[in-house]
This record gives C-alpha cells, sequence and structure tokens, in this order.
C-alpha cells in the first residue's frame, strides 16, 4: 500500500549511543516500551543507476523471517524535513517483486526497467534499529536509532543516526520534538538518506556542491508565506552542503552553504516586521553565528585560489610567498576543522530548525500589503537607500564611504532576487545585471578590507610576515581597487538611467 512518509533525520555520534538509549527525554515522552529488530536491505537499481536519477529507491528488507518491499518515490523537501511516498508490499524471495507494486505506472515503469536493463543489486544495510513511540505537542512519533553499516562491493561506511517520522498528527511537532533532543545531545541534522549514501558508495563518489534555485513566487501568495520559502530554502540549502563540507571540502561546498545563510539573513531584514523583536534578534544572532563560523575556511579558500596565486603567477614564489600560502593554508585547515565542528554540533541544529518551525508556524503578523505591494515597498526603500549613500557621483567618495555603499547595494540586489519572478524577466534581467556590475567595481575595496582583516589574524595566530611581503600585499590590492574603481562612473551613469521593474 501507499503511505505518505514525513521524516526527519539526525547523525549522531556512535560514543554517544549508549548515552541516547537513556535520554530522559525519551523516558518521558514515550508510550510504552522500547523495541530493538536487525534490519537487513538490498537495494536495486539498473547498471546506469536510472531509478536513482529519478530520486527513486527500491529495496527489500528482511525483518526476521519476513521480507518487505518498498518503494520510495519523491515528494517535497521543507527544510530538513522530506516527504516521500512509499509503496511497501511483503514478499516471499529476497530480489523484488514489481508485480505487487500497487501504483500502475511505476509497476509498468519497473518492469520496463528490469526487462530492458535489469534490476540488480547496488549496495545493502545491516542495521540494528531501536523504536520507541512517543507523545509530543499533538502528535505521535515514531523515533528510531539506527546503528550499523552500508556495504558496496568491498567499500562500507558506518551508520549511526537517529530518524524522526510523523505517525499521526502535525509535521511542526517532528520539527519541535528534534529541537528538544538536540538540546540535550549534538545530534546534527542531514537530509542524505540511507539510499544516497549507499549511491555515493557505490559511485564511490562524495557529494557534490549544489546551488540555490531562484524563488518562483506568485502574487497570490502571502508575505509570510514568502518569508517561509526562504527560510526552508535555506536550511534546504545549507543541509545539502553540509556533506560537501564534511567529506570533501570542496571549497565550492562551503560557498554555496554561505551563499545560503547570506539569503536568509537579508530576507530576516526585508521581512523583519513578520517577526517578534526577541525571535527575530535570536534568529538574526543564530545566522550571523553560522555564517562567521564557516567564514575562515571561505575567506583563506578565496585569498588563496585569488589574489596569492595571482601574486605568485606575476611575481614568482618569492620565499615570503612560500610561507604566506603555508600560513595561509594552515588557517584556512583550521577553517574548515571549525566548520566541522559547527555542522555536527546540536547548536547547528538547533538554528536550523528554529528556521524550520517558523516556517511551519501559524503566521504571527498578518500583513495588509498584497505580495506586489509589498515587494514594491522594499524594493523602492532600497533603492532610496543606495541612491542617498551614492550622492550625486559615488566615483568622488572617499574609499571609507563606498563600503556602506557596497552594503546597500547587496542588499537591493537580495531584494531584486527574492521579488524579481513576480515581474517580467525581460525587465528584470538587466536591472540584475547593472546592479551586479556595480558591486564588481566596488570588489577589489571589499577584497582589500578582507585581506587586511586576514594578515591580522594570520599575525595574531603567529605567522609572522615579513615587510617586503606585507607591502606588495598592499601595492597589489591598491591596484585592484583603482582598477575597479575606474569602472565606476559609467556603471553608475547606465544604472541610474535605467526604469526600475517594479515602477514599469
Amino acid at each position: 500500500m501507499a503511505d505518505l512518509e514525513i521524516e526527519l533525520k539526525l547523525r549522531l555520534d556512535v560514543g554517544t549511543v549508549a548515552r541516547f538509549r537513556r535520554a530522559a527525554w525519551l523516558q518521558r515522552h514515550k508510550t510504552g516500551r522500547a523495541r530493538s529488530v536487525r534490519l537487513l536491505s538490498t537495494y536495486f537499481d539498473t547498471a546506469e543507476l536510472d531509478l536513482r536519477e529519478s530520486r527513486a529507491a527500491l529495496r527489500v528488507r528482511k525483518m526476521g523471517s519476513r521480507r518487505e518491499q518498498t518503494l520510495k518515490v519523491p515528494g517535497a523537501m521543507s527544510g530538513g524535513l522530506q516527504q516521500r511516498t512509499e509503496f511497501n508490499a511483503y514478499i516471499q524471495s529476497d530480489a523484488p517483486q514489481l508485480d505487487l507494486i500497487e501504483d500502475k505506472k511505476l509497476r509498468a515503469l519497473l518492469k520496463k526497467l528490469d526487462r530492458k536493463q535489469g534490476l540488480v543489486p547496488v549496495f545493502a544495510t545491516d542495521i540494528r534499529r531501536t523504536i520507541w513511540l512517543v507523545r509530543y505537542g499533538d502528535s505521535l512519533i515514531e523515533i528510531a536509532l539506527d546503528v550499523g553499516t552500508i556495504q558496496s562491493g568491498d567499500r562500507s561506511r558506518p551508520i549511526s543516526e537517529v530518524e524522526l517520522e510523523l505517525v499521526e498528527g502535525a509535521p511542526i511537532d517532528v520539527v519541535r520534538a528534534a529541537y528538544a533532543l538536540c538540546q540535550s545531545f549534538d545530534l546534527a541534522l542531514d537530509r542524505d538518506s540511507k539510499a544516497a549514501r549507499g549511491y555515493h558508495l557505490y559511485r564511490n563518489r562524495q557529494a557534490y556542491p549544489q546551488r540555490a534555485k531562484r524563488l518562483k513566487l506568485n502574487p497570490d501568495q502571502s508575505v509570510q508565506d514568502v518569508l517561509g520559502l526562504v527560510l526552508q530554502d535555506t536550511v534546504g540549502q545549507v543541509l545539502v552542503n553540509s556533506p560537501v563540507i564534511l567529506g570533501s571540502r570542496d571549497p565550492e561546498g562551503v560557498h554555496q552553504a554561505r551563499v545560503a545563510v547570506r539569503r536568509a539573513r537579508a530576507g530576516l531584514s526585508i521581512f523583519r516586521s513578520a517577526f517578534e523583536p526577541a525571535v527575530f534578534n535570536e534568529m538574526r544572532d543564530e545566522l550571523r553565528w553560522l555564517q562567521q563560523a564557516m567564514g575562515q575556511a571561505r575567506d583563506f579558500d578565496v585569498f588563496l585560489s585569488g589574489v596569492l596565486t595571482d601574486m605568485q603567477g606575476y611575481f614568482g614564489d618569492r620565499p615570503g610567498f612560500v610561507a604566506l600560502r603555508r600560513a595561509a593554508e594552515a588557517m584556512r585547515d583550521a577553517g574548515y576543522a571549525e566548520a566541522e565542528l559547527t555542522l555536527n554540533s546540536g547548536r547547528f541544529s538547533r538554528s536550523l530548525l528554529a528556521l524550520d518551525e517558523w516556517a511551519l508556524s501559524p503566521s504571527p503578523a498578518n500583513s495588509r500589503d498584497t505580495l506586489i505591494e509589498f515587494a514594491r515597498s522594499v524594493l523602492q526603500k532600497r533603492l532610496k537607500r543606495v541612491l542617498k549613500t551614492a550622492g550625486k557621483r559615488p566615483q568622488d567618495l572617499p574609499h571609507d564611504d563606498l563600503h556602506p555603499l557596497r552594503l546597500d547595494l547587496k542588499k537591493l540586489r537580495y531584494a531584486v532576487g527574492f521579488f524579481g519572478s513576480l515581474y517580467e524577466k525581460e525587465k528584470v534581467r538587466p536591472y540584475r545585471r547593472a546592479l551586479s556590475r556595480l558591486q564588481d567595481c566596488l570588489g577589489g575595496l571589499n577584497d582589500a578590507l578582507v585581506q587586511s582583516y586576514l594578515i591580522n589574524e594570520l599575525e595574531a595566530n603567529g605567522h609572522k610576515l615579513s615587510l617586503e611581503t606585507k607591502s606588495l600585499l598592499e601595492g597589489w590590492n591598491a591596484g585592484q581597487v583603482e582598477r575597479d574603481l575606474g569602472h565606476l562612473e559609467q556603471q553608475w551613469i547606465e544604472f541610474t538611467a535605467m526604469d526600475p521593474f517594479w515602477r514599469v
């Protein structure tokens, strides 16, 4: 039969398993005795992984003497919550029995794949599962502690995780229950299913960075609904890139995770009136903490692959540059260690779960504006602020006064990103590009500011730089600033000549 599965997953350090079993929270909320079962599951797909490409999963699970076939097909993903439709059937063999799949179209599709390409085992899991049923809020929730391994060929990985699945009630109670558990344990919010990890193991690949998709809004949505989308999009984007940071330290993973957090901070600013002040301040502070926790890794990644590589290409491998690279690499590695600690912490999970909870909660405020009216007001205010900060000739401003202009342009660009889909693409696209070019003109200033901070951090951590190295860095940055600012006047003229798309 088909069931809608709504669940949330948390990673748990294997050394904490015994303490988790005795958790006071579980004892307080459970409705009966815990039960334990060994689950042996084999996942099937074609050699070309057609099911994986469709984000579906087919498994046969052995539980004692029983065997159950499950086909999972994807549903919506809302922040940390995952929704899937399951088609379950008890079977008599270790191989799939496709005739028992209830949905006719899915059954025909899998039979066609099996007939043309063959469905074969691709990986297996061996799990000891302990299950508690708990009452929390107005809901009944199944909490499962899974400890075991995933195996594909001669490769294997350990599993130690907690799953919360809604049995009956409201999804928000699953989020709140997870938040409560994360107050006592360092449970790390995770989006990777066992199937996703099994496929990574089968392919012998790491997770890969993923960019956020632009929001697609319609004028009938409420202001609060849009904020909920922004917050849940943030949670999803951070979670989908977390395995990249933890597994491969791919610079793009930490970059995309920080982009998601910056978007959420921009969203909080835009929609501030929707929050109670205390809630707003708490969410703002947590997002700032999360962005800073990944900042050192990202900043030194950019420094190493950007300015330092360019300078070594121009000046050669001077001894001062070689020492600087070693020091910067050590600081970058320390930054990644901090990011990994953050992503495995209870505070990280609570921060994202708080965003999820707000997005799923009834709106605390009812804006009288339609979404179009609200968007127009925000965009107009942000443009007005840019024009005021820039004055008549921004190219004549002192460098220190150009930094606030860069920030105001950035805020306007985020607002355009949030609300752009409400307007015609042909009018939004050139405006967005003009903003991007203006930000590029001020990019050298920002790079110089960040690099000055990084040099101070290096020296504060015992990495002393030679006077020659610091002088070359200062001169290089000054040249980059002047190069970028040389385009500011023309780009400003072109930008101010454009009609804002929201007034057309």
